[in-house]
C-alpha cells in the first residue's frame, strides 16, 4: 500500500502514474481538510 498527500493539480498525473504502472490498481481518492502534527506548509499554487 502506498499513501501519499498531493495537490488537486497533481491527482491526474498520479493517476496517469499509476495507470502506466498497474491498469489494475486500486485508488481511493479523499479530500483532507484538517491535519494533526507533521509539518505541512500552505503553498500557492499559481
Amino acid at each position: 500500500m502506498i499513501f501519499c498527500v498531493i495537490t488537486r493539480l497533481e491527482e491526474a498525473k498520479l493517476k496517469l502514474i499509476v495507470e502506466d504502472i498497474d491498469p489494475q490498481a486500486f485508488l481511493a481518492i479523499g479530500d483532507i481538510h484538517d491535519i494533526k502534527g507533521g509539518h505541512f506548509k500552505k503553498r500557492n499554487i499559481h
